[in-house]
């Protein structure tokens, strides 16, 4: 069943990520490095501002999509830096 979470999760998180543009950091960086489970870049996204708050079309944010990996560094990371 987990499996098939993470699997939709990534489908999902696939389609949000191919309508972003590049350029600026955005909470679409944030996301994406948080479903990787780069922590060395989720840390530089909180540095440069990026809102550890911000929720996605599906209504998921970066803490839960770390959540669903079980990535639970970044999840202490995001959730630390809440507003």
């Amino acid at each position: 069943m987990v499996r098939l979470y993470q699997k939709v999760v990534f489908f999902c998180f696939s389609l949000v990520l191919l309508g972003c543009s590049g350029g600026e950091l955005s909470s679409a960086d944030l996301f994406e490095a948080s479903f990787k489970g780069d922590t060395k870049h989720v840390a530089y996204l909180i540095k440069k501002g990026v809102d550890v708050n911000a929720v996605e079309e599906d209504g998921w944010t970066a803490s839960m999509i770390a959540q669903g990996r079980e990535n639970s560094e970044i999840v202490h990371l995001l959730r630390s830096k809440r507003r």
